[in-house]
Order: C-alpha cells, then structure tokens, then sequence
C-alpha cells in the first residue's frame, strides 16, 4: 500500500512537471522541444544546488 501511495505522489509530481516543461518551449519544423537557454539555466542552477541553499521563493515553486 505504502509503495503504491509514493508511487502516486511521485507520478503526479512527475506529470505535472512535464505539463509545466512543455508549456514553456515549443517544437520546431524538424520535431525538437526547444527549451528557452534563460530556463535551461535557471533549472540547470537549482538542478545542482542543495535543497538547503534555494531561495526561500525557489523552495515554495
């Protein structure tokens, strides 16, 4: 029961995440997701950076 219950938790964290992912590129003529390089920077530093050291606004998001 536990197992399943994270398991929800985390698909819907994942699925919602994606939803957000996707709503801010766009496809280009050949098929490719294009990230804009400003989000891609951002999320690369808060990818690399402790939970701990986020600002306070970056821990609520």
């Amino acid at each position: 029961m536990f197992r399943e219950q994270v398991a929800d938790l985390c698909h819907k964290q994942w699925s919602g995440w994606m939803r957000y992912l996707f709503s801010r590129g766009e496809f280009d003529e050949h098929g490719r997701f294009i990230i804009p390089k400003s989000l891609v920077e951002r999320w690369t530093r808060q990818m690399n950076t402790d939970y701990n050291e986020l600002s306070e606004p970056e821990k609520e998001s």
